[in-house]
């Protein structure tokens, strides 16, 4: 004859089986859970990485195109220095050109001058 202690004891190892069983999935449940958290931070934390490295090339790149910018400028600024250096050189040039010309004209007034005084004298003498 079972004892009365007896009696209830496949009910409670039953629930306390059944209640063993839900807390162990209840602990694999959180520990999946858990997982997921983790991988969603470590995909966060890669998206942000990801997106901090394309904002830094940006920033390169936009960095580089105003250097391009910036040299073509200079570029451009010595181009049109050398350009005006070389039309004050030309205009120079002529300016001198047009002076010797000048004196040119000049010296042969003045050579034409002192033959005509010589040979005016050459005639003064011979006259006389």
């Amino acid at each position: 004859i079972p004892s009365s202690s007896n009696v209830g004891l496949p009910a409670q190892v039953s629930q306390l089986q059944a209640e063993v069983t839900l807390a162990m999935q209840a602990a694999e449940e959180k520990a999946v859970a858990a997982e997921l958290a983790v991988v969603a931070r470590l995909k966060v934390a890669e998206a942000e990485a990801d997106a901090r490295v394309k904002v830094a090339e940006a920033e390169a790149d936009a960095r580089v195109k105003v250097a391009e910018a910036r040299a073509k400028v200079a570029e451009a600024e010595a181009d049109a220095r050398v350009k005006v250096a070389e039309a004050k050189a030309e205009a120079k040039v002529k300016d001198l050109e047009a002076k010797i010309k000048s004196l040119e004209a000049k010296l042969t007034v003045a050579v034409v001058d002192k033959r005509v005084a010589e040979l005016k004298e050459d005639v003064v003498s011979v006259m006389l």
